[in-house]
């Protein structure tokens, strides 16, 4: 998992919070496409610089943060009468944090599933926190047992979508904007997630060290063309 403070997230940030946004939605069009791995990290930023920041799971269609603890069984019971989870400590990957987990009751997930019921609920989050980042349910998972991404982004001060080099279609992208869109969601940019998308460098790469298979083309010209290739500049720049 990448690192708070590596540049790609940093950037993130940056571009983000220098707007004056208070609450923010991760959004995807499908699953696994690094929605709460960004959602986390920009808590984890938010926290260094000193905000007070909540980190709030939304997607019940993967719920992917758990109380660290759990005081006594009164807050068990309690949460069987409140929509959701009070603030309390989680855990992530990298680090707790105050966050609230996904809900699991079906009643809950219905009445969020409406704008109203589900934007009071986050301006109560405003008052005792600067930061609210929400990792919300992929948009194409439309169905009674999931609060609509959409309508989480259309909640929010503002929404990234993110996006999946390799994986995710132009159509595919095209109808989610559509899907935020109606929501009157404030969309200020796309991520791209490039995990299975190689850089050239590193496909050229692949195929070079392949070339020491072949019997036929001396190593030491395989691994002229790998230092080349490494000491590229025009291939070692950031896009």
């Amino acid at each position: 998992m990448l690192s708070a403070l590596h540049n790609e997230v940093e950037n993130i940030y940056n571009q983000v919070f220098a707007r004056d946004i208070q609450t923010l939605a991760i959004c995807s069009t499908n699953p696994r496409e690094g929605c709460t791995t960004l959602a986390q990290l920009l808590a984890q930023r938010c926290l260094l610089t000193g905000n007070r920041t909540l980190l709030v799971d939304l997607n019940s269609h993967h719920s992917s943060l758990a109380p660290l603890l759990i005081l006594n069984k009164e807050r068990e019971i309690n949460q069987g009468t409140s929509l959701l989870a009070p603030p309390q400590l989680i855990e992530t990957d990298k680090q707790a944090m105050i966050g609230i987990p996904a809900p699991k009751r079906k009643e809950a997930i219905l009445k969020l599933r409406a704008p109203d019921k589900l934007k009071q609920q986050i301006d109560t989050w405003r008052k005792d926190f600067d930061c609210v980042i929400i990792d919300t349910t992929p948009l194409s998972r439309v169905n009674h047992n999931n609060i609509p991404g959409d309508v989480v982004a259309g909640s929010c001060d503002a929404s990234i979508l993110m996006v999946k080099a390799g994986e995710t279609t132009e159509e595919m992208v095209e109808a989610s904007l559509a899907q935020l869109n109606k929501q009157q969601a404030n969309i200020i940019g796309t991520v791209i997630n490039d995990q299975n998308n190689p850089t050239l460098k590193d496909e050229l790469l692949r195929k070079a060290t392949n070339l020491k298979k072949a019997k036929y083309i001396p190593a030491c010209l395989v691994n002229r063309l790998i230092r080349n290739i490494h000491s590229s500049k025009l291939l070692n720049l950031n896009i």
